[in-house]
């Protein structure tokens, strides 16, 4: 609910005390309702979410983003992690596993990767961008329901290798501490991925913050006179 909040104030471009009047009071009794939704001492309702999305539109997509369910420390069921990724299930065509809303974006940019198979979390990385995190994410909690351990192990790499292009999300950024927490606690629930490798949180904050960081190899900028 923070992160949604933080999007929410960022895309509104206004200040705290300017939001909270003319988005939060709007038509309510003032109290300290918004301050309890800043300080996560109170999770507002989808409701709330739903009622801020009539004049800040993309805000209710935040509120109902998969990151949050994923992040949650309890096992899954493979019933309920399909049905939490249905809705990025590519159905129209053949061999290709996942529709994000940002695809045809990527594609104008020559940056979309095809998934052809659900484990496949390398080329999730590949896309650079939120919706290949948060879908790494969803490979490991599924292999975790699964206890396929070999591809949970790979998939948690993989999180954090797409980690840095998530990041690049202002909203998210900010709670970067909070997202690493979550996803150690996570990792934590198969303790031999969590035993198997390290994670440099500051290697992957510096990446977050390079303007020209670029996990796909051929697009990053290359050495004048190598060509490397």
């Amino acid at each position: 609910s923070k992160a949604w909040l933080e999007y929410a104030v960022r895309r509104s471009d206004l200040p705290w005390g300017e939001f909270v009047e003319q988005y939060v009071y709007r038509d309510r009794a003032r109290s300290s309702l918004a301050d309890k939704w800043r300080t996560g001492k109170t999770r507002p309702t989808r409701l709330s979410a739903q009622q801020l999305e009539r004049f800040l539109p993309g805000t209710l997509a935040i509120f109902d983003s998969p990151l949050f369910s994923l992040l949650e420390d309890r096992p899954f069921t493979v019933q309920e992690l399909r049905k939490l990724f249905a809705p990025y299930r590519e159905t129209r065509v053949p061999l290709i596993v996942w529709r994000f809303p940002n695809d045809e974006e990527l594609r104008e940019r020559r940056h979309w990767v095809p998934t052809l198979l659900e484990k496949d979390t390398s080329s999730l990385v590949r896309r650079g961008d939120i919706w290949g995190f948060i879908a790494a994410i969803w490979v490991a909690r599924m292999c975790e329901a699964q206890g396929e351990l070999d591809y949970h192990f790979t998939a948690f790499m993989d999180v954090y290798r797409a980690a840095p292009a998530a990041l690049k999300e202002p909203w998210l950024a900010s709670h970067a501490d909070q997202l690493f927490a979550l996803l150690e606690t996570v990792r934590y629930r198969e303790p031999s991925t969590f035993i198997m490798f390290d994670v440099d949180l500051d290697i992957i904050k510096r990446q977050a913050s390079d303007p020209i960081h670029e996990p796909l190899r051929e697009y990053r900028p290359r050495d004048p006179l190598t060509w490397r």
